[in-house]
């Protein structure tokens, strides 16, 4: 769904959203957290497309900047990033990354979009830097909900109420239809999850149908990865849940009205996973995906260059044809290798599915030590899974959202780590030694009630509930 600058109200709408980013960055010269998670905010929710505005006032940029700025206090934290294994491995894949953008193949330069992208990866580093405590730790994940909850009410529910109106792209071609779709997917079990963060029943509603919202977003993508990502991730929940036919049913009443509003498209559109080769859209990525393997046969060090343009541009010769619409390989994994190597595609593996792997042991431990906090390591593990089966149907290797989680996962590990070691303890002095054991700043030490005695131990009849 595509908007139009019409309107004389749009004066009002561009003063409105100036004046928003503006107070952000401001208190973000003062409170880096709060320009950070404005940065966030405008980085999944996009508010100037919403608002019909264009996007040469580069109110990113500033919010970025004015973050950094104000983060100068907190320089003394950044070497906590190489204690974290998950931003080391996103410090280390620059370095591939960086080799294939010097030796670059084919006639595009690949320093643009790494020049994005080097951005994009020092806004999700500072988020280790600059949240260390539960309650960043739900702020962040609040930020998020809230982010993607609006886009999913606008979208969804303009859809609902439409008769079932299906997206090419979204906010202003922010997104095409797969990535959209994949983004929403990823959403909705960060959703669920969070909402058991918050005590107020009516914050956890407002999620909730934020939750409905969001996941009925999907199907109107007709993105056949977004939809079988979705359905991973719904499946996730339901297992997870002590309730499950609860669960089952929540997630039918999300889906059902929306897939019967557009059942005959939605339909048509996912029997041809049954038989891929059978479909001319996903035959093509078939072939664009063994073309991606035997270009990086031919350049498996260091790739083509980052970016996938000169993926693009190279192709023919893979292809036996001309790639008219300059596609990429519609594979993430695939798209890494091609484009940066066989070390960038190692390193990135490590990262994604490392991440998902440590946060199943994050989840058995919680269990036992403090149930009350385990639905924060869920929810990172069943959004990034998403996004794992997800990135198999599309080239997503520089989606922002997925960065942000990493390092999302790295604040929890510290925090995890601050968790264990003051378990270890008891008496008066475990507080103190639970927080000493994680190596923090002097000028940054969180406070020593950070995990109170409630939150270290599960409490009976106590627990997820879910």
């Amino acid at each position: 769904m595509e908007c139009s600058r019409t309107g004389d109200d749009l004066p009002l709408r561009e003063l409105l959203l100036f004046l928003i980013v503006a107070v952000i960055c401001l208190a973000g010269l003062i409170f880096p957290q709060i320009g950070l998670c404005g940065y966030l905010w405008f980085s999944l929710f996009r508010p100037d497309a919403v608002a019909w505005v264009t996007d040469q006032y580069q109110f990113s940029k500033a919010l970025a900047i004015c973050t950094l700025v104000g983060s100068a206090r907190e320089i003394a934290r950044i070497p906590t990033l190489l204690s974290n294994p998950f931003s080391v491995l996103l410090l280390l894949l620059h370095i591939p990354i960086g080799i294939s953008v010097l030796l670059c193949q084919g006639p595009f330069l690949a320093s643009e979009r790494y020049t994005e992208f080097i951005r994009l990866t020092i806004m999700a580093l500072m988020i280790p830097v600059l949240f260390y405590t539960r309650a960043h730790m739900r702020l962040l994940l609040t930020v998020i909900c809230v982010s993607l909850g609006m886009l999913g009410l606008k979208f969804g529910l303009f859809s609902l109420i439409h008769g079932g109106v299906t997206y090419e792209t979204a906010n202003s071609s922010q997104y095409d239809n797969n990535t959209f779709g994949l983004v929403m997917a990823m959403a909705v079990p960060i959703i669920w999850y969070t909402r058991y963060l918050f005590e107020s029943k009516l914050i956890r509603s407002a999620l909730l149908g934020a939750m409905f919202f969001t996941a009925a977003t999907v199907p109107t993508t007709t993105s056949r990865g977004a939809s079988l990502a979705l359905g991973i991730g719904l499946l996730y929940i339901v297992l997870r849940s002590k309730g499950r036919m609860i669960a089952l049913l929540l997630a039918v009443l999300a889906l059902g009205p929306i897939i019967y509003l557009i059942q005959e498209s939605y339909v048509a559109r996912m029997s041809t996973l049954a038989d891929p080769l059978s479909e001319a859209s996903a035959a093509s990525r078939v072939e664009y995906a063994q073309a991606g393997l035997k270009m990086w046969l031919d350049y498996p060090v260091f790739g083509v260059g980052f970016g996938a343009r000169n993926y693009a541009a190279l192709s023919e010769k893979y292809l036996g044809r001309v790639n008219e619409q300059q596609h990429g390989v519609h594979n993430t994994y695939i798209q890494m290798l091609v484009d940066s190597g066989v070390f960038a595609g190692l390193i990135y593996g490590a990262l994604l599915f490392g991440s998902i792997w440590w946060l199943g042991r994050s989840i058995s431990r919680m269990k036992k030590l403090s149930p009350e906090n385990t639905c924060i390591p869920m929810a990172l593990q069943a959004s990034l899974l998403v996004f794992a089966v997800g990135g198999t149907f599309g080239s997503m290797q520089r989606l922002e959202f997925v960065y942000d989680l990493l390092m999302c996962v790295a604040v929890w590990y510290h925090l995890e780590k601050t968790m264990l070691a003051g378990d270890v303890g008891s008496g008066a002095g475990a507080e103190q030694q639970a927080v000493s054991a994680v190596p923090l700043a002097p000028a940054t030490q969180p406070p020593a009630d950070l995990f109170p005695p409630e939150l270290r131990r599960p409490a009976r009849g106590r627990g997820l509930g879910r």
